[in-house]
């Protein structure tokens, strides 16, 4: 199957050093990997001796210690996320072992992610289409790693769902992504520290998954029930051709859900009473704080979600990029590059998928 390859600069003169990338690629699983790995791999590089050191910095392990405990989550890992990784270690010319490592650091370490999200559609929204807003809120490391190497990454697989990531030069799993489904899927971290060692798929990779292979709600949830990943979280999927949108709460193995209330649905970073947790210590208010923010604002635009999304009580210091998905439409609008990226930034607007 023939590659494609498309770099796309969106640099404005406000944050230059900050605007994201675009990269568009297709093929198998290892073709997609190196792709990535080949474009930017001088970035790889770097991102892979920074979030090593991070790793051991927060772990107390050595690089021999922490490829262990990669190793034993991959175990878990879908083979053509193996082969991905694969790809982009050898694209960039690093070893697969570091590769491992940088891809599955957050599960490693369990980094401090915020977040919050809010879903609306129907009698919620001025035209009745789905809007899934998406601020991603995240302690950034030194130098603004983070901040400066947004990704927008385009993957058409062979054989399999066309999906986008929000992500960073060489990590392949999905922390935001939608897919040409309709599908849109992002990840909350709850309140509460893992307990529970266990052998199971990385959420984020479930997440990336789901992007890859599901094209309903009910698909979705029946992956990430059955697969009952690792990492305490609160993801949210919407499914905007059937204009629904569900919440998964997970904590230390048991997972919760919770379904909207009038065409409306958010999640923070508490768990809740109405998910049917019971091994949480502490429950917070559904859809605080951007339901009833939005609630507010009566029937929802773009402009109005926007800003929700920038809300002083919404929108966190640690914000790093915020992002709303109107995946019938086929745009989303991202900003990114100031902290927090919601109130300061522009949004810009983004084709999700071209017509080939």
């Amino acid at each position: 199957m023939m590659l494609v390859l498309c770099v796309v600069s969106t640099a404005h003169s406000e944050d230059v050093a900050h605007a994201p990338q675009r990269l568009r690629v297709s093929g198998t699983p290892e073709q997609i990997g190196e792709q990535v790995g080949r474009k930017y791999r001088d970035v790889i590089r770097q991102f892979r001796t920074q979030f090593i050191g991070l790793a051991m910095t927060y772990t107390g392990k050595n690089r021999n210690e922490l490829f262990n405990v990669a190793a034993d989550l991959a175990l878990a890992l879908h083979r053509d996320d193996l082969a991905e990784i694969k790809g982009v270690a050898r694209g960039a010319k690093i070893s697969y072992d570091d590769a491992l490592i940088f891809n599955l650091f957050y599960a490693i370490v369990v980094d401090r992610i915020a977040c919050r999200q809010l879903v609306v559609w129907g009698p919620a929204t001025a035209d009745g289409k789905l809007i899934h807003a998406r601020n991603l809120d995240w302690f950034d490391y030194g130098g603004s790693p983070m901040q400066k190497r947004n990704l927008i990454l385009n993957i058409k697989p062979k054989g399999a769902n066309e999906y986008i990531l929000l992500t960073w030069p060489g990590a392949q799993g999905a922390l935001t992504g939608t897919n040409d489904k309709g599908i849109t899927i992002a990840f909350n971290q709850l309140l509460g520290a893992t307990k529970t060692k266990r052998r199971a798929e990385p959420v984020f990779f479930t997440m990336k998954r789901i992007l890859r292979t599901c094209s309903t709600l009910a698909q979705a949830t029946k992956l990430f029930r059955d697969a009952n990943p690792v990492g305490n979280g609160s993801v949210m999927i919407s499914d905007a051709r059937a204009r629904k949108a569900i919440v998964i709460e997970m904590f230390d193995g048991k997972i919760g859900m919770r379904d909207p209330r009038n065409c409306m649905i958010g999640n923070a970073n508490h768990a809740t009473r109405e998910a049917g947790l019971t091994n949480v210590s502490r429950f917070g208010s559904p859809g605080a704080p951007v339901c009833p923010i939005a609630a507010a604002m009566g029937k929802l635009d773009v402009e109005k979600a926007k800003r929700v999304m920038a809300d002083p009580r919404v929108c966190q210091q640690i914000n790093l990029q915020s992002v709303l998905f109107v995946p019938e439409h086929n745009v989303m609008y991202f900003a990114s590059g100031a902290t927090p990226a919601a109130q300061k930034a522009p949004f810009r607007r983004f084709t999700l998928f071209r017509d080939d």
